[in-house]
């Protein structure tokens, strides 16, 4: 009988970007909708051995959608809001222009699409110059109310032309057709230590199948779906976002919605084949507003789960994750700007630390200072 031997190397994206770099450099910003001379463009450079952050005239307006690429030294390259690519001298990329030009993608071109995790950028395998990112445009629903992202597209950047600041070479590429869930675009590394799992949800309201594509060296490969469960389908959809742990072997969805106003699904993830399986799925009826989002920890031991007003810790180690559920933050009632400085999306930075963007426009960030730690070892420092 002929054996398959899958060797795995303990790598996924957030541990592979940050040793090459790839993660160093942060564009942030909100230029149209605030006069707040703080609410320009701002990058967060991890460079360095401290956190540097900066104001630096970029010109593009975000709304949620961001992400942003350097190459392996932590030079950046370019940068989008969904809506056109900008290189590295903040001027819109040869050829990157208009991406995702379909649906009603057009009504978001002076402030970005308003999608979480709505464009994610990955290195082509093997090669230093080749970047993809993958990306949809937002439209209608079936019942022509809600939205839902109908495609998923991908466009590719060689850094190597217009000396050196890069170009499309393959703009809005057609991967899915489907009732895809806003955002939700999260990436891992291959077992193989050199390609990359991408999977994509679809729409809640309809399906719990998720698309399972391979990014290799001559490629992006669809490897089909899998109904990853849990058998629950949700009318009125949901937003929020997906989380590798660092090390690849766990995936966790956050679902924001008004009636539970929080799902979590936590699975098993295997970096040979791509495939889910579903462990446990809770609810936590916490917040009312659609903010918030999930993060892990460094070692891969500790779940964040953060709504409005409240940051929980989950231990992923144990046989009952819900019954490890641990208050380390509420919001202490600061008031930034224009809005309480309460939680949205959190993100887990090259240095080992977790951001969390406040809910709504606003000149301050939380930060987990020591996101390893159980408990209120934690440090979260609200609005510093």
């Amino acid at each position: 009988m002929k054996k398959t031997i899958c060797i795995i190397h303990l790598l996924c994206i957030s541990a592979v970007l940050f040793a090459q770099k790839h993660d160093n450099i942060w564009v942030l910003g909100y230029y149209g909708q605030s006069p707040h001379p703080d609410l320009g463009g701002i990058f967060l450079d991890f460079n360095q051995a401290s956190l540097l952050i900066y104001d630096v005239d970029t010109g593009m307006d975000f709304n949620f959608t961001d992400a942003s690429i350097c190459d392996a030294q932590g030079k950046l390259l370019f940068y989008t809001n969904g809506i056109y690519i900008a290189d590295a001298t903040h001027e819109v990329m040869e050829n990157g222009d208009s991406i995702n030009n379909a649906g009603l993608t057009y009504q978001y071109t002076e402030t970005g699409l308003p999608v979480p995790q709505g464009v994610l950028v990955l290195p082509a395998p093997g090669n230093d110059s080749l970047y993809y990112l993958f990306h949809g445009p937002i439209d209608f629903g079936p019942n022509g109310l809600n939205t839902h992202i109908p495609k998923l597209f991908y466009s590719k950047v060689n850094m190597n032309l217009n000396g050196g600041l890069g170009a499309v070479i393959e703009k809005d590429h057609l991967l899915i057709e489907d009732t895809l869930a806003i955002g939700k675009l999260t990436a891992c590394k291959h077992a193989n230590g050199r390609d990359w799992w991408l999977l994509v949800r679809k729409d809640e309201r309809f399906s719990r199948n998720v698309y399972r594509l391979l990014l290799t060296p001559q490629g992006v490969l669809n490897m089909g779906k899998q109904d990853a469960g849990p058998d629950i389908i949700y009318p009125n959809g949901a937003v929020g976002n997906v989380v590798f742990s660092p090390d690849g072997t766990k995936y966790v969805s956050h679902e924001i919605r008004f009636n539970p106003r929080n799902a979590i699904d936590i699975y098993d993830f295997d970096r040979c084949t791509g495939e889910l399986q579903h462990l446990e799925h809770f609810t936590m009826d916490d917040s009312i507003f659609l903010t918030g989002g999930a993060s892990v920890s460094p070692d891969s031991r500790l779940l964040y789960i953060v709504t409005h007003v409240s940051i929980f810790q989950f231990d992923l180690l144990a046989a009952d994750i819900e019954a490890t559920r641990n208050v380390v933050a509420e919001y202490d009632g600061f008031i930034g700007y224009p809005y309480p400085s309460k939680f949205g999306i959190p993100q887990i930075g090259s240095n080992g630390k977790i951001y969390i963007a406040s809910y709504a426009t606003d000149t301050f960030m939380h930060v987990i200072n020591t996101p390893n730690q159980p408990g209120l070892g934690s440090h979260v420092a609200q609005h510093s």
